[in-house]
């Protein structure tokens, strides 16, 4: 007996996957924050170096000085977050993944409409028909045609 997933039940799903996917964002850009950085923050370190050494500024306040830009560089990262965030996908690499339902029987070509578009489809798993108004999820995209598969299967 086959169990339907419940909409609520995909939905909470997806969610999941959005939480831990925003999560590993935000990991991602804070690492690409601090890469870029680490050669300011250097060349600063060296500029008051040279500066103590010429006897412009004193060892404590090349230190306080050296502080008040990384502090800089904290308070700047709630401003420019976005900047360093990973963009959306482009092109047809962006419908992997994406829902789709199922407009012409693929069996095992057929067409599917994702969104408000029609694409034409063929089925991951040739040896079984998809119906008419099945919920299946895009495998992969070759020019105008995407590859599909059952809901059901791809959990």
């Amino acid at each position: 007996m086959k169990v339907r997933r419940t909409a609520f039940t995909r939905w909470m799903m997806n969610l999941e996957e959005t939480v831990s996917q925003s999560e590993a964002n935000f990991r991602k850009t804070v690492q690409k924050y601090i890469v870029l950085q680490i050669p300011g923050a250097f060349m600063v370190a060296v500029l008051l170096v040279v500066f103590h050494y010429s006897g412009y500024i004193t060892p404590s306040m090349g230190l306080l000085l050296f502080v008040g830009w990384l502090v800089k560089d904290a308070v700047m990262f709630r401003v420019l977050r976005k900047a360093y965030e990973p963009g959306p996908s482009h092109g047809t690499d962006a419908l992997v993944g994406l829902s789709a339902v199922v407009v012409d029987e693929l069996a095992p070509k057929g067409s599917v409409r994702i969104g408000s578009e029609h694409w034409s489809a063929i089925a991951a798993d040739s040896t079984t028909p998809l119906d008419r108004g099945t919920e299946v999820r895009v495998v992969s995209v070759d020019g105008y045609t995407v590859t599909v598969a059952a809901e059901d299967s791809s959990a």
